[in-house]
Parts: structure tokens; sequence; C-alpha cells
């Protein structure tokens, strides 16, 4: 970039400011306004500095922006506020007129570390953290001493809290039972709420968003292909994004294998459709810096607005938004771990589910672990039917066979049909009773069930604990013989001379969740 008069000779002289003139013109707004929205500078390439004498107000200026931008936009508040409650704990302690808080000392630390453990703090890293950092801003340094006793302190102050308090996960699913006249209006369901809070519920989840996301997100980073029937988010690469590399996320039509309601293309369609109607020009255009879920007035909603409509979205379905001691349940994360439930127990590869949440961390693990668990019966039974079908279908091959043999010579194909109909009408039929029986026989355990080890062909077990609502290594026996790793045969009634181990005689009462036939009616239906 080349500079032209006075300013390129090096005198100081010009009207307009230097470093307003490198900047360039104003970038088109990335994120909705809001105090905590992150800040982006969108740059093709850094300006070539030509010289030239920069003013003192701007100097100043250029310095403030630095040291503003040390930090993120949503990390001043609660930075400030930790550095504030580390000083009134220190206060209290030593009282208003004693020593000042800064620099730190051994006794000062403990004195500090001693209230917050006495209150059960358990987020008392990042006090420590901001007081050591405002400590080397005065001294210049971190002692090994200060920082052998702050190790020593934060781990007694943590010891035997438990695990930390996690947003619920939105239940996409069950909340979707509900009536589509609910889930199809745009009315926010809270306070200066979200317009279209169902369709920010849907594309929450899928996409995996932080309630900042979603909140900051404009109408302009969403882009719909109808051809190919994709919406394409552009949203930051992770949550320490600092230097703002943007990346885009998509989902196509899921009406497939969910109903409309669950669709994210449809959703984000359906969202659209709610901003044209209530914010757009005569020719549909959207004004520029809307957010894509606003409130009511075209303005960015609150976090809190935000969470409050993910708890009414628990409550019309009928779902807890509060434990037993009266916390609150549903956080800014909820959609982002409602998603990572969801499609883990769908069995969506966990790479997949972590590049889809642009997490760089073992948050999935932590977040998903217990989501596999959840189709755990489902997926035994059905691996049980199929490898039970896969069976019976070879017999019945061996048995089409047999039939084809016995069939007389060049019939006419209408007699050929009718002779294989009615050959293999009777064993069909007694296929798939045997099938529910057998089934049943290896499903269920009813709390009469005896096990027989067939090594001991006279000796028969009572089953403690069977059946598929348990996985089979802990399958027992009252005598404790781990019989669903070995091999068995079931029996409901103890067969004539045969006896129960001297172990297994008494009767353990009907105390486990057996199955019923009723469970398995599918399985005769079909």
């Amino acid at each position: 970039m080349e500079c032209e008069g006075p300013l390129a000779a090096g005198t100081g002289e010009s009207e307009s400011s230097t470093l307003a003139r490198l900047a360039g013109p104003e970038p088109a707004p990335k994120w909705a306004k809001r105090a905590d929205a992150p800040i982006t500078r969108f740059s093709k390439g850094a300006q070539k500095w030509t010289g030239g004498r920069i003013p003192e107000e701007e100097k100043r200026a250029a310095l403030e922006s630095l040291v503003s931008d040390m930090e993120a936009a949503s990390s001043k508040g609660p930075n400030a506020a930790l550095l504030k409650t580390w000083q009134s704990v220190h206060e209290s302690w030593f009282g208003a007129d004693g020593e000042p808080a800064f620099p730190l000392s051994v006794e000062k630390l403990r004195a500090v570390g001693a209230v917050f453990k006495a209150r059960g703090y358990r987020s008392f890293p990042n006090y420590l953290t901001k007081a050591k950092q405002q400590h080397i801003r005065l001294t210049g340094s971190w002692p090994v001493l200060l920082d052998l006793e702050a190790r020593q302190i934060k781990r007694s102050v943590r010891r035997g809290l438990g695990p930390s308090r996690q947003s619920e996960p939105l239940q996409l699913e069950r909340v979707a039972e509900m009536p589509s006249d609910l889930l199809s209006s745009p009315e926010p369901l809270v306070e200066d709420g979200p317009v279209g809070p169902w369709n920010l519920a849907v594309l929450g989840v899928y996409f995996m968003l932080r309630e900042i996301e979603s909140s900051l997100s404009l109408a302009s980073s969403i882009t719909l292909d109808f051809a190919l029937k994709m919406v394409c988010w552009l949203l930051p690469s992770s949550k320490t994004d600092s230097t703002a590399l943007t990346t885009t996320r998509e989902w196509h039509c899921l009406c497939e294998a969910n109903t409309i309601w669950l669709c994210p293309f449809h959703a984000a369609v359906r969202q659209m459709e709610f901003l044209k109607d209530l914010f757009g020009d005569e020719n549909g255009a959207l004004p520029a810096g809307l957010p894509f879920f606003p409130s009511v007035r075209g303005e960015t909603v609150a976090k809190e607005a935000v969470v409050s409509t993910l708890k009414v979205w628990h409550r019309r379905a009928g779902i807890t938004v509060v434990d037993s001691d009266g916390n609150e349940l549903m956080g800014g994360h909820s959609m982002r771990t409602g998603g990572a439930v969801l499609l883990a127990s769908e069995g969506v590869h966990l790479y997949q589910i972590e590049l889809m949440a642009r997490w760089k961390s073992a948050m999935l693990v932590h977040y998903a672990k217990s989501a596999p668990l959840k189709k755990m019966s489902r997926d035994y039974v059905r691996n049980k039917v199929q490898q039970e079908l896969h069976s019976r279908l070879d017999e019945l091959a061996q048995a089409l066979e047999e039939v084809k043999k016995q069939c007389p010579s060049k019939p006419s194909q209408l007699e050929r049909a009718e002779f294989v109909a009615e050959r293999i009408k009777g064993p069909m039929r007694k296929m798939a009773q045997e099938e529910v029986s057998l089934l049943k026989r290896q499903l269920l355990a009813a709390p009469s069930a005896y096990i027989q080890n067939p090594d001991r062909r006279k000796t028969w077990h009572k089953a403690s604990v069977d059946g598929y609502l348990h996985p089979p290594n802990t399958w027992r026996t009252l005598c404790g013989w781990p019989h669903g790793v070995n091999a068995f045969v079931r029996c409901d009634n103890l067969p004539e001379g045969d006896y129960a181990g001297r172990h297994d005689v008494r009767h353990h009462g009907d105390k486990t969740p057996w199955l019923q036939d009723s469970d398995l009616s599918y399985l005769s239906a079909s």
C-alpha cells in the first residue's frame, strides 16, 4: 500500500488517521452484537507500513485495543469477578485495614485457601490462577516456594468434592413427541426469548452448538442448498478460537430416517421463513447483522433467555429441570451435550461427532460416555435374533433343495409353485413357532428357571441374575456360577430324577426385573 501527500514524506502532517487508513473500511459483522460477543477483524493480509509519525491519541487508542483483546469479551466479566472475590476473601480474614492482598505470600495463600475450602468452592483453581497473574504483574516473578504451596493448597481445597456439575443434555427426541402445532410456532416461549424456539432446539442439537454460538450467529451465516437439501453453517473452529479461524458444518435432510420435526435442513428452512415474514423487506431480503435466532424485536437474545427456553421444552415434555437439591440441570451447553448423546446413541462414529462439535480435547468421551449403553439391550436382542434367523434360513434353504429334488419332472410353473408352497407351508410355520420359543428360552429367565452345566448332567442351578436386561458377563446362579460366560442350558422345571445343587435349594423370590412374555410379543407378530 502506498501513501500519498505529506505522510509519505515523513512529515507526520495528515488530516486522516494513519492507523485508520491502514485498518481500511469497517468489515461486515460476523456475529450479532452482545457484550460477550467474540471480536472478529477478518483480514486478507497484512498491509505494509510506509512510515509516518502516529498521533498521540491514536497511540493510546492502539494500546487500549491491544490490552483489551488480551482477554476474550466473554471472559472479561468473569475474570474481574474472580479477582474481586479473592480480594474480598482476603479482607474478611485480615481485615480491611490489614495487609494488602497482593503481592502474595505463603500466609496469605493459606488464609484465602482455608476460606475457599470451608465454603466448598469447586472452582478454586480459577481464582488461584487470577491471583497468580496479579502477583506476577506486581513483582515480575512467581517464586518456587509459592508455586509449591499453591499446588498443595489447590489439592486440599478440591479433595473429596466429587464430580462437577455438567449441563443436562437436551432430550430432543422426547420433546419432539409433543403436538406439531407447538413445534411449528415461531412465538418465543419466554420473555425476550428467541423466535422459532423449536428450530433453535433442533439445530442446536444437531450442530452441537454452545448457547453463545446459537445466540450470536447471524442469518447471513446460514446457507441453504435446496437442490442437495443441505444446510451449511459458518461457526468458530473451537471454543478458544482467538484468531477467528471459522469453519463450516453441514447437515443434509434427515426426513428419510426422522420426522420433519427432527430434520435440521427443514428446521433451517422454517427459521428462514419466520425471519423473512417478521423482518424481511418486500423482496424478502433480511437486514444486515440480523441474528438467526433473534427476539421479536430483532435483537440479540441473552444467555438466560436461551437456557430458559430449553427448560420450558423439558417441562412441557414432563422432564425434570432441577435435581433433588433444587439445583438447575439445564445450562448453556445443554444442546451441545444433547447432540453428543443423541448421535452417539444412534451409532454415529465418535470421530465424526468430534468433528461436528469442533472439539479439540477429550470432552466427547466425557459427554457421550454413557450414550452407547442406552441401546445395549436393544442391540443384544437384535443380534441374537439375527444369529438365530440366519441359522434357520440355512435350514430352510436345505429343505428347499430337498423339495426341488422331489418335484415331478417338467411340471408347469403353476403346478411347481403350488407344490413347493404346500410342501414348505408346514416347515415355515413350525420354524416361526420354534424361533419364538427359542428366543424366549434363551433371552428370558423366569424366577423359577434352572441352569445346568452340560458337563454335570444331573445337577441344576437356580438362576439369580439372568436375562437380556443384564450383560451376559453378570449372569449368576444362586451359588455364584457365572453361566453367562460358560456353556449352559435352561429348564423351567426340574427334570425328574435330577436335583438342585446344595447351594441353590433356597428360593430367592422375585426381586429381579424379569422379562414377561409380553416383552417379546413383537417376535410372535413378525
